[in-house]
């Protein structure tokens, strides 16, 4: 009777981790900037991205973006081993940078109102790849244990990042993308430097400063992000 207790048992524990498993992989981090979730749907272009767009918004109505101060939310489980001054050099490049790049699309443009770009940097972590289904049998747990001990699988900066576009005088919004990077190998959250969070930065403004660039001429199509 036991044995079968702690089958059934062990079974329960089984699925449920599968469950969570692959709930976690399709969840939004909770962020202040997208209050509507629902309004989001996958990219076509980036698998670790979802968007909205308002559909025939003209933005050559616009000469400037403004891009208030990006904060940089961690985990609570974090907060001790970043310090501040990594925080708040990783939100001052962050925010010059960005309003600069995105402003040199609009400055040209005809039309005199203005955006707002309202971003985020919603999750910091550096951590281990999620559990597949698999690794949480008996033997997967050995295996993965084993291969995070030798040093075989080494933990990854992981970034989440919301973004909002808004009409800066009527607070309508034209635009929302969550989006993650998971980037370079890093050994710990304690040995996290900026020279680590930089590339995703830079990544991330050549990459919006692009979509700005292609909206402003009206090649963007909602089927992209």
């Amino acid at each position: 009777m036991k044995i079968k207790q702690i089958v059934t048992f062990s079974l329960l524990i089984l699925l449920l981790f599968i469950f969570t498993g692959c709930v976690q992989k399709n969840v939004i981090e909770p962020n202040s900037l997208i209050t509507d979730a629902s309004l989001l749907k996958p990219s076509p272009l980036n698998k670790n991205s979802m968007y909205y767009m308002k559909k025939n918004t003209d933005f050559n109505r616009y000469n400037s973006i403004r891009v208030p101060h990006i904060e940089v939310l961690t985990n609570s489980k974090n907060q001790m081993f970043l310090n501040k001054k990594l925080l708040n050099v990783t939100s001052i490049y962050f925010t010059n940078k960005l309003d600069k790049s995105l402003n040199n699309i609009l400055k040209n443009n005809a039309g005199k109102n203005k955006l707002l770009l309202q971003v985020s940097i919603v999750s910091l972590d550096v951590s281990f790849d999620d559990l597949a289904f698999y690794q949480y049998l008996p033997y997967g747990l050995a295996f993965t244990a084993l291969k995070r001990g030798v040093g075989i699988e080494t933990r990854k900066l992981r970034i989440h990042m919301a973004l909002k576009l808004l009409d800066n005088q009527t607070k309508e919004t034209l635009a929302m993308v969550v989006t993650k990077n998971i980037d370079k190998e890093v050994e710990s959250i304690e040995s996290l430097k900026f020279s680590h969070i930089k590339p995703v930065l830079d990544e991330w403004i050549a990459l919006y400063t692009l979509r700005l660039q292609e909206l402003n001429e009206g090649k963007y199509k909602i089927t992209k992000e």
